[in-house]
């Protein structure tokens, strides 16, 4: 194993490889450690051209520059890219486990190297720790086109491979409504889960765009004009749901007008689901006295409040 001093300017410092962000790990302990001793492990590099590219040691390289040290020890590899690849999988999923983009940008990464779609799945599915499916080749492959605003939203949540198909179905126009509510609102991943399938799914059953469907509710103007946030995620929401499930909206307003009908007091409120996937009417009674008791059982046994509640048992 031959080690020589490599000019740093000579190495491609661009992350080609499969690494999400590695320079977001922390690297103070290590560029102390680099500023003291110096680089005691060389790095791992290819030729490639008239530079070389980076097998392992990305932190220590970027430790390096940030250090000043113009020239580091360094192996060249003689193995292929994909071999090189390979071995640094396996080194690497020994120290963390690797996240949804690192999993989807190696199959990328092995491609461009030369490798096969059955190559791919055969020899470095099972290296990323997955099961060497055709199904899981094709989400992770998909997955990778994402706009990298959505894959870093998606990696930072943990969000598992399976919930990114929803996203992974939508159009340019689809992904650029969804960056926008991600820039407008934070949300979290079961919040934009569900603006987004709303919207697909409204879109399929009307036989129009996600975007038309995103205009037509007039969503822009509900972000514009809300004086906070929240407030217009919920708006925005609101009207999403009202649209994607008009029958369960009809059926809740009607729930709504008999029971702001009902006569039961000031102590008194009802609730129900407004999914309507439970049945039945929940009450709340605050009671001081039994005074007040005997007044919310004359409420109820009025003919007028019996024949309201009859009716929203009925609906609900």
């Amino acid at each position: 194993m031959h080690i020589q001093e490599i000019p740093l300017a000579e190495i491609r410092g661009e992350d080609d490889t499969y690494r999400y962000h590695y320079w977001k790990y922390d690297r103070e302990a290590l560029q102390a450690s680099l500023e003291a001793l110096g680089i005691r492990t060389p790095v791992v590099l290819e030729p490639a051209d008239s530079s070389f590219r980076v097998v392992h040691g990305f932190r220590r390289l970027a430790c390096a520059g940030a250090l000043g040290i113009t020239d580091v020890p360094a192996i060249l590899s003689e193995k292929t890219g994909l071999d090189n690849l390979k071995q640094s999988l396996r080194e690497n999923r020994a120290i963390r486990p690797f996240n949804i983009y690192e999993q989807s940008r190696t199959l990328a990464l092995a491609q461009s190297l030369g490798a096969n779609t059955s190559v791919v799945i055969e020899q470095f599915l099972p290296l990323l720790n997955l099961h060497p499916v055709k199904h899981l080749y094709d989400e992770y492959t998909g997955f990778h086109r994402l706009p990298e605003m959505l894959i870093e939203f998606l990696v930072d949540k943990d969000v598992p491979i399976s919930r990114t198909q929803v996203f992974q179905q939508l159009d340019a126009d689809g992904l650029e409504i969804t960056l926008q509510i991600l820039e407008a609102f934070s949300p979290g991943i079961n919040v934009l889960d569900e603006l987004i399938t709303n919207l697909y799914e409204i879109g399929r059953r009307e036989q129009t765009s996600l975007g038309e469907v995103y205009r037509d509710l007039r969503i822009p103007e509900a972000i514009d004009q809300a004086p906070q946030p929240h407030q217009a995620l919920g708006e925005v929401r609101r009207r999403v749901r009202e649209r994607r499930y008009p029958v369960l909206h009809e059926t809740n307003r009607a729930i709504r007008a008999l029971a702001d009908r009902l006569d039961l007091g000031p102590r008194a409120r009802i609730h129900w689901d407004t999914k309507l996937e439970s049945r039945g009417v929940n009450g709340s009674f605050h009671w001081e006295s039994t005074e007040d008791v005997r007044e919310t059982i004359g409420h109820l046994s009025k003919k007028q409040n019996m024949e309201l509640l009859r009716k929203i048992f009925e609906l609900v």
